[in-house]
């Protein structure tokens, strides 16, 4: 992929960086975003990353985009990425931070890098969990410390299924799992998804991997 652009986040442009990619020479674009501080300024030691895992939403061509998200309602779907297109994300915008002069402060900050942007990642999770190894060894390579990976998903059971294993057996990193749930009623309307995967299958996962996360 190649990197063609960014903008500032935030009310005083203060928040962090949003990055634009051309990933085919057709017009298939991709957004990231490095955030200087994590999500609700929890933590101030902490610069979080939110990474696509495909050009647009396959939910858009299967014609069940969330009523709510601009990537399965407006943009046209491309195709999905490779474990190294996702990784790359994350190994750019941490060497924009470390590399930074402007902010030297973020140079020694935990990376936290969540799968939440263009895409559904349940349907790619063989490419995610490659992804997340290759950007732990980077990380390593780098001096860097993981605080940690969050996989999103709609409510994809077979796709968390595979995750309950690899939490325990695989990653070398923590991995959280980050369940979208939205809401319990009316979900069928807000997210189409739940017709074919009713989110009752994944809650009943819950358990079994809160015994074996501890989250």
């Amino acid at each position: 992929m190649e990197i063609i652009g960014y903008d500032l986040l935030g009310e005083d442009t203060v928040d962090g960086l949003r990055f634009a990619w051309k990933c085919d020479k057709i017009a298939n674009y991709v957004e990231s975003a490095a955030f200087t501080n994590r999500s609700k300024g929890k933590s101030e030691n902490i610069c979080g990353y939110t990474t696509s895992v495909s050009a647009g939403c396959i939910l858009r061509v299967q014609g069940l985009p969330c009523a709510f998200c601009r990537t399965g309602n407006v943009l046209p779907y491309g195709r999905l990425l490779t474990c190294k297109e996702i990784a790359q994300q994350n190994v750019f915008m941490v060497l924009a931070d470390i590399l930074c002069e402007e902010h030297p402060e973020l140079r020694d900050k935990e990376r936290e890098f969540a799968y939440m942007g263009q895409g559904e990642p349940g349907f790619s999770y063989a490419q995610v969990r490659m992804a997340i190894e290759i950007t732990n060894q980077v990380m390593r390579e780098l001096g860097q410390k993981v605080c940690r990976h969050i996989f999103a998903t709609c409510g994809i059971p077979e796709s968390i299924k595979c995750y309950k294993d690899d939490v325990e057996n695989y990653f070398t990193e923590k991995v959280t799992l980050h369940l979208s749930v939205h809401s319990l009623y009316g979900r069928d309307m807000l997210m189409p998804i739940n017709r074919i995967y009713p989110i009752q299958e994944s809650i009943s996962l819950m358990k079994d991997i809160r015994k074996r996360t501890g989250e």
